[in-house]
C-alpha cells in the first residue's frame, strides 16, 4: 500500500479553487514541485467509481500547467492512476486527510479567502458528507 498525507493549508489559486499540497510515500505528488490538488475534484473523487482530480502548480491555471490523475474506489483503498502506474491509498489515510482538510477549512479567517460564510458553510457540509463516507467505506458498510 502506498501513503497519502495532506498539507492542510489551504491555498487559493488566482481563479478562486482552493488547493491543498499532497504527498504520497513521503514525496510531494504529482512531483518534487509545488502542486495543490482542487478540493473539490479531490473530494469529488472519494468513493466513486472513477473520477479525475485535478492538479495545478505555480499559476494555477490548469490548461498552463495541470495534469489530471484517474481516481476510483475499490474494496480495500483508494486507487489513483497516473502515468501508467496504480498507487493504493489505504481507506484510513484518506479519513485522516480528509478530516484534517475539513479542519483547516473550519479555522478559515472570517474573510474565508474571499468566499462568503455561505458558500464555505456549503462546502463543509459536503466536506462532512464525503468523510462519512469514507468512514463508512473504511468500517466495512459500504465494501462492495
Amino acid at each position: 500500500m502506498d501513503s497519502l498525507r495532506v498539507n492542510a493549508d489551504l491555498q487559493k489559486d488566482l481563479f478562486g479553487v482552493l488547493l491543498i499540497e499532497v504527498q504520497v510515500n513521503g514525496k510531494d505528488f504529482p512531483d518534487q514541485d509545488s502542486w495543490g490538488v482542487d478540493l473539490e475534484t479531490f473530494f469529488d473523487a472519494i468513493n466513486s467509481q472513477k473520477k479525475t482530480m485535478r492538479f495545478v502548480r505555480g499559476c494555477g491555471d490548469f490548461d498552463c500547467c495541470g495534469v489530471e490523475v484517474s481516481a476510483r474506489s475499490s474494496t480495500n483503498c483508494w486507487e489513483w492512476e497516473f502515468e501508467r502506474r496504480t498507487l493504493q491509498i489505504p481507506w484510513s489515510d484518506v479519513e485522516r486527510a480528509v478530516a484534517e482538510v475539513i479542519t483547516s477549512v473550519e479555522q478559515l479567517s472570517d474573510d474565508g479567502f474571499g468566499f462568503g460564510p455561505q458558500y464555505l458553510e456549503e462546502r463543509l457540509k459536503y466536506f462532512r458528507h464525503k468523510l462519512g463516507e469514507v468512514q463508512a467505506f473504511f468500517s466495512g458498510e459500504n465494501k462492495s
